[in-house]
């Protein structure tokens, strides 16, 4: 069991008594991203990795340490093509991270423990941990056949930008306040700016992008998948401004408490670009690959045999602010 600084234990418990995800104590051994990178690269505007076909849903279980890594378990053997059937165990790493701790009286833990079990011992998949649904010498076995390559604590956008665009998945605690729970963002995902609502604690989740050119209430977001089920957001997912970066809340604790880069073995294929693709007739368009639904569908215009195309709709998936002056009738475009 790991033995914790009495400053941080005295801080979480005052600060995040009932919260299932508390900051990681602090330790001057962590890897940070400018440690291990040698110059900053221009990063593209946009960079996607593969997401995970399979939806965690935590339940009211404050394990959501334990299903942030297993998300990313699951994004990354899937993009392999090495993903076990189940997928990984968030009950195993939950468990496993509690054993190791050293704060067995609290109910929630903290990213860099995960992320020690997950370099060092591995993370069981879902099938041999439902198998025994303990940790024993069999679950542990099998955890160790699927170990990541090295972590590193993050700061800052252009960092978390750089890490995803090189391939790497994201692990990250974050502030939850109430509207997260309400609608429009339990049912689009999109997390409003500046949060509302009332602070409710410390949550982990899993970032697998950005996208400069996303405009919602802000322009600008990071692409993470939460762990409340397929019901919650897009499909699971939620498009957190960028603008949460640095941002912080009272008493000057940070909305984003702390992000760490997660490295495999092996690269998985990074998204750079935007891709439109639509059909005359049909309201249906792919961006990326991913189904969208517009209100206009393209036409061909048959005294000029033009194509004619949804300007806002078009505009808007490539980041652009389009407006129409009805007075006027001008169209105005800026991005």
């Amino acid at each position: 069991m790991k033995t914790v600084d009495p400053k941080w234990l005295e801080r979480v418990k005052k600060d995040f008594a009932n919260s299932p995800l508390l900051p990681s104590p602090p330790d001057s051994r962590d890897f940070t991203l400018s440690s291990v990178v040698k110059a900053e690269k221009p990063t593209p505007r946009i960079a996607k990795l593969p997401q995970s076909p399979i939806k965690i849903d935590q339940g009211n279980l404050p394990k959501c340490a334990g299903s942030a890594i297993a998300g990313i378990y699951n994004a990354y053997y899937n993009a392999i093509g090495e993903l076990p059937k189940g997928g990984f165990s968030d009950d195993y790493a939950y468990q496993r991270a509690k054993q190791l701790d050293g704060i067995p009286d609290l109910d929630g833990t903290y990213l860099r423990i995960v992320l020690m079990i997950a370099l060092h011992e591995g993370i069981c998949s879902k099938a041999v941990w439902d198998k025994y649904k303990r940790l024993c010498p069999e679950t542990i076995a099998d955890a160790k056949k699927y170990k990541i390559k090295a972590y590193a604590k993050l700061t800052g956008l252009s960092e978390i930008k750089q890490a995803i665009a090189d391939g790497k998945y994201l692990l990250l605690g974050s502030q939850v306040t109430t509207d997260w729970t309400k609608p429009p963002t339990k049912e689009d995902g999109y997390i409003g700016f500046p949060p509302q609502g009332h602070f409710v604690g410390g949550h982990a989740t899993y970032a697998y992008g950005y996208d400069d050119l996303l405009r919602n209430v802000r322009l600008g977001y990071i692409l993470g998948e939460n762990s409340w089920g397929p019901g919650w957001g897009d499909d699971g997912t939620y498009q957190m401004p960028q603008d949460f970066v640095g941002y912080t809340i009272d008493l000057g604790m940070a909305m984003l408490m702390e992000v760490w880069a997660v490295e495999f073995p092996m690269d998985v294929p990074v998204v750079t670009e935007r891709e439109v693709e639509m059909t005359v007739g049909e309201q249906e368009v792919y961006l990326n690959g991913e189904k969208i639904t517009i209100d206009q569908s393209p036409v061909v215009d048959k005294n000029t045999w033009r194509t004619m195309v949804p300007i806002r709709a078009i505009g808007e998936m490539f980041g652009f602010d389009v407006k129409y002056d009805e007075k006027t009738k001008k169209i105005t475009i800026k991005g």
